[in-house]
């Protein structure tokens, strides 16, 4: 189904270049594992949602340092995108910078206090960052809210 959806997002393209459309595409091309082909979508497009597009298709290719890159400048254009920004945190882990993702991830709890996948992050972020209590309330909590 999603060569399907692929195709048909492409034609629709083609008819109308609409940035939000091939933002809807990259969206389907990252669920397929087409990160590359993300990128050279949205190449041109600056738009928040874009970036943070391009953002997880950089973390998916391992190119972390080029991932934190969109994801700020997503979150300088729309501060309130929690999934932008709960990206933000997983991806300043990955670069073992676990007080700054904490922070990151911290906000985006706040900004969506029932998220249990952002308060799982969060807790990795506390542990991390050497506050194991803290880390076992948020894990306590995302559990009390469904989290498996």
């Amino acid at each position: 189904r999603l060569d399907e959806a692929i195709t048909e997002y492409a034609a629709a393209l083609e008819l109308d270049p609409d940035p939000d459309l091939a933002v809807d595409l990259a969206v389907v091309l990252l669920k397929k594992g087409d990160a590359a082909k993300v990128l050279d979508l949205l190449a041109s497009n600056e738009s928040p949602l874009a970036r943070y597009q391009k953002g997880l298709a950089h973390f998916r290719l391992g190119r972390p340092a080029a991932a934190l890159r969109e994801l700020d400048t997503a979150l300088r254009g729309r501060p309130e995108f929690v999934e932008a920004r709960y990206q933000l945190g997983v991806t300043l882990l990955s670069l073992g910078r676990p007080g700054d993702a904490e922070r990151a991830l911290g906000e985006a709890t706040r900004q969506r206090p029932d998220d249990p996948a952002i308060r799982r992050a969060w807790a990795e972020a506390l542990d991390k960052s050497g506050q194991p209590g803290p880390a076992a309330e948020q894990r306590r909590l995302a559990a009390s809210q469904g989290d498996p």
